[in-house]
């Protein structure tokens, strides 16, 4: 099913393009329009965006995290974290949103009350897709193998 032309405006208005933005910021309003579409704040869900600072020794990008919770369950169902597209292109890039998405999820968990927790990694519009099995404490897919210096 294709998205509605109104949320690949969105997109398609990208400064610099969808394939060249050079911020992750310049997809944060395109990827909200996704988040409202897929979860409507009028069927009991709310965004919860999270700036997060980065743990010691890392670069000092703040990573800011989506979270969509159940106002019904309090739990969160899903979450979204975007990174500039050219991130793809870089093991060690792509190594490190990797592990954005596992240390967002063991935050998470803590409030979890369903089965499963869903997330995406957004690499401007390639995406990898995750999630959390509650009952076996398993995140798939497993974590990107760290790059070898060369």
């Amino acid at each position: 099913m294709p998205w509605p032309k109104w949320i690949v405006k969105r997109f398609v208005t990208i400064p610099g393009g969808l394939n060249n933005a050079t911020q992750e910021s310049l997809l944060y309003g395109p990827y909200n329009t996704v988040l409202q579409h897929l979860f409507p704040p009028n069927e009991d869900f709310m965004f919860v965006p999270r700036y997060l600072r980065p743990a010691y020794g890392q670069s000092i990008d703040f990573t800011t995290v989506f979270i969509v919770e159940s106002t019904n369950t309090q739990t969160p169902i899903f979450y979204l974290v975007t990174q500039p597209p050219d991130h793809i292109n870089a093991p060690s890039k792509r190594e490190q949103a990797d592990t954005q998405m596992r240390d967002r999820v063991r935050e998470l968990i803590a409030k979890l009350r369903i089965p499963k927790l869903y997330g995406v990694n957004a690499l401007g519009v390639q995406l990898a897709f995750y999630n959390y099995d509650a009952a076996t404490q398993v995140l798939d897919p497993p974590a990107i193998p760290a790059t070898p210096f060369a």
